[in-house]
């Protein structure tokens, strides 16, 4: 049973935490999310109220999500609404609660040749936290499908470490709302 419209669009690795306490390899799911598609909606919807962080950008990916049109938002070229998910055939039993994070990533119309993480949240598993390197898999994803792009993001303090560790630079002092901006520069 399909439970939302998504379309499938890569198989992402990432790591499973076994009952030992080890990691193992895990192919996950890359789906982007379709605007307008009812089912989408309330998958999303439901992300955002299941979310119990202190920094919700489930709620931020919605918003936006919701005055997207035909592809476009604001000031941007595109914008995809990603979701990593832990079915690994197609998904063919796909379930809200097997969504492991969402992400919005966009191009701009001032600066057409990059790319924009505007928000990567991971969801973590309803008991127990399974899986590991979910926000890793979204960046290796992103820098595979856009090898000639360079990514920007304004990444929060406590997350810095997380981006430096896969690539990104710091390329401005933190903002007066304390986010940092950071750069993924394509090689």
């Amino acid at each position: 049973m399909i439970t939302f419209g998504a379309k499938y669009v890569s198989p992402v690795n990432i790591g499973e935490i076994t009952k030992k306490k080890e990691v193992v390899p895990y192919r996950a799911a890359i789906t982007e999310f379709i605007p307008d598609d009812i089912r989408d909606t309330s998958s999303l919807n439901f992300l955002v109220n299941f979310s119990l962080r202190r920094t919700n950008f489930a709620r931020s990916i919605f918003e936006d999500y919701l005055v997207t049109e035909n592809g476009q938002l604001y000031n941007k070229n595109w914008v995809r609404f990603l979701t990593m998910n832990k079915e690994q055939d197609s998904y063919k039993y796909v379930k809200t609660r097997n969504i492991l994070g969402v992400a919005e990533i966009s191009s701009s119309k001032i600066f057409p040749n990059d790319i924009y993480l505007d928000y990567l949240q991971t969801i973590k598993n309803w008991f127990v936290q399974k899986y590991c390197y979910v926000g890793t898999g979204f960046l290796n994803f992103i820098k595979k499908s856009y090898p000639d792009k360079d990514i920007t993001l304004q990444a929060l303090r406590s997350a810095v470490k997380f981006y430096e560790n896969n690539g990104f630079v710091v390329t401005n002092s933190p903002k007066d709302n304390g986010l940092v901006e950071m750069r993924y520069f394509h090689k």
